[in-house]
């Protein structure tokens, strides 16, 4: 009997065969939606024309289909997300310890370019309903490196709504697969291929189950553009990626069904309607620009019209006339069409017409704005948690493959502290669970999220380093901008203090900026002032101790009667001896006047 791991482990030519052609007619639909979506994003309109026939042309009204995509992908690339760790125990060293795995994730973010790929993937959702993502490791980065893959190219393999699998087909021409992989012998197995005629082939890439393997293949093409079997494909690349999920993410838009359904899928027909409608409008208003002459009793009706031109009647014709056709009149009812099929796209589209500026009143209060804005906020808000999870996923996998394949020292994109450095198997330690989260601007614009953050921090709910966490142009040197201010808060005191009276013990003050200056934060700065006046102070109370047994030395010891009436004449006690007297220095305004 066959074990069943066995059987999961059998990653060769028949299987990803099978896999291919199994995929390809399941998900045929859903890729049809996406070619559908995308020519009416192109703005590839159908129209009718006389005698059944159809031709495809350029829009003439705003296409909704592209307009809104790039609205929502730009709106949801304007909040900046956060990556958020555990620390895995009490006490400040683990919560030290959840920072640097923060910044850990930030840096993949920031060296895969993730700023960019957050805009793509939020119009892959929308158009398509499902984005994509992998993960792997090379030699052209010291960290692990992350992309987006075009839905069009992806077939996953879900289990309630988690991704098992995934199975990226692409084209590509022979000849540039065999210079990619010389090894493979892809030109001979062409030509000993029965049926191989075709100029391309496919790439399979295969990312399985809990990381168990990951495999790249090529195959073979016939004159149908179809695979040709088993004996056309070629493994070219083979390896473990050593993770416990597929190197891979995945985001669903949700749907009624549960398949993956965008939210371009049904209002082709709307929008269609509305750019025939427009179209007519237009031909009406050249009709009558350029309607036909009719003539009649015109003695020289040949002569071209223009403004020198005079057409002649014959006088022997009672009714001659002279002049354009009168074309049929635009129906009243398509401005109110027009009307109706625009209100029914935005709602579809979640896109309302205030997004452009296009508001009926003069005036309008707070809640009327969240009113008019309110469905595309939630739409927005929906996205950016979508792709926020996948890159929460991409983040967890990156932790597992750089402690596998890229385990040595290498900088972090900003200092956690004086740490500026890590290695991925101490610092990040097995400990792969994080957040990926959207501040205050979910769902907003930029400037909504600015006036909700000094909200929250005018009513102390929230504090200053989470106010500049929302802040999206220091989304790299929150914590660096903390230590300056307090640094440059420290130099203020220190002018301050020095210009009210110069004379004053500045010590502690000075020594608080020199630490900062030095990198520590300003509690390390307090900390260290504070274990050296505690030095300081037992080394005083050492040192008064001392003198109190030297004083009670001398007290037990006889004095001299003369010695004795000195000691009072200076202001001491009987059988005290006669001490230094220190006075206090008149203010330094008393000097500078005497002077």
């Amino acid at each position: 009997m066959t074990d069943l791991n066995d059987l999961a482990g059998r990653q060769y030519e028949a299987y990803l065969s099978d896999i291919r052609n199994g995929r390809i007619d399941t998900m045929d639909a859903w890729k049809g939606r996406i070619e559908s979506a995308r020519r009416l994003a192109n703005g590839e309109f159908t129209s009718e024309q006389p005698g059944q026939t159809a031709t495809t042309g350029h829009p003439y009204v705003m296409n909704l289909a592209e307009a809104m995509p790039r609205d929502v992908s730009r709106l949801v690339s304007e909040s900046i997300p956060a990556v958020r760790a555990f620390p895995h125990a009490e006490g400040n060293t683990a919560r030290v310890q959840a920072h640097v795995r923060e910044t850990i994730g930030e840096t993949y973010i920031e060296v895969n370019h993730g700023h960019l790929l957050r805009p793509q993937w939020g119009m892959d959702l929308i158009v398509a309903g499902a984005a994509f993502g992998v993960a792997w490791t090379d030699g052209s980065s010291e960290y692990p490196r992350y992309t987006r893959v075009d839905p069009i190219f992806c077939y996953p393999d879900m289990v309630n709504g988690i991704l098992q699998n995934l199975l990226v087909v692409q084209r590509m021409k022979l000849r540039v697969a065999a210079q990619l992989w010389p090894d493979a012998g892809l030109l001979e197995k062409a030509g000993r291929v029965k049926g191989a005629a075709s100029d391309e082939v496919e790439v399979w890439d295969f990312y399985d189950n809990e990381g168990r393997e990951c495999i790249k293949a090529v195959s073979v093409l016939d004159k149908g553009s179809q695979p040709t079997g088993e004996g056309g494909v070629a493994i070219v690349e083979r390896y473990e990626p050593k993770t416990n999920r597929p190197p891979a993410a995945m985001a669903q838009l949700p749907s009624h069904d549960g398949g993956f359904r965008g939210m371009l899928d049904q209002i082709g027909g709307s929008l269609e309607a509305k750019n025939r409608a427009v179209k007519y409008m237009i031909e009406y208003a050249h009709q009558q620009v350029f309607a036909p002459f009719e003539a009649k009793g015109i003695i020289n009706p040949d002569d071209e019209p223009g403004p020198n031109t005079i057409y002649q009647h014959d006088p022997n014709v009672a009714d001659s006339r002279m002049g354009r056709l009168e074309p049929a009149g635009a129906a009243p009812q398509l401005f109110a069409l027009l009307q109706l099929l625009d209100a029914e796209q935005r709602g579809a589209l979640a896109y309302p017409s205030a997004r452009q500026g296009e508001v009926d009143v003069s005036i309008g209060s707070g809640s009327f704005l969240n009113a008019s804005q309110g469905q595309l906020s939630t739409l927005v808000r929906a996205v950016q948690s979508l792709t926020a999870e996948m890159e929460r996923e991409l983040i967890t996998v990156c932790f597992q493959l750089d402690e596998q394949f890229k385990n040595f020292e290498k900088p972090l994109i900003r200092a956690v502290g004086k740490k500026a450095t890590y290695v991925p198997k101490k610092d990040i330690a097995g400990r792969y669970m994080v957040q990926v989260i959207h501040g205050a601007g979910a769902g907003v614009d930029r400037g909504a999220a600015d006036v909700r953050v000094l909200q929250y921090k005018g009513a102390g709910l929230i504090s200053d380093s989470t106010a500049r966490e929302q802040i999206d142009f220091l989304r790299n040197t929150v914590s660096s901008e903390g230590d300056t201010i307090e640094q440059e808060s420290t130099a203020k005191a220190i002018l301050q203090r020095f210009l009210a009276d110069p004379s004053t013990d500045m010590a502690t003050l000075v020594d608080i900026y020199l630490a900062q200056a030095d990198g520590d934060s300003f509690v390390e700065a307090l900390r260290k002032i504070r274990e050296r006046m505690e030095a300081e102070k037992q080394k005083a109370e050492q040192a008064a101790q001392e003198q109190a047994g030297g004083m009670l030395n001398t007290m037990s010891q006889p004095v001299e009667p003369g010695m004795e009436q000195q000691a009072m004449q200076a202001g001491g006690i009987p059988s005290q001896l006669p001490q230094e007297l220190d006075f206090a220095p008149p203010p330094l305004e008393q000097v500078i006047v005497r002077n």
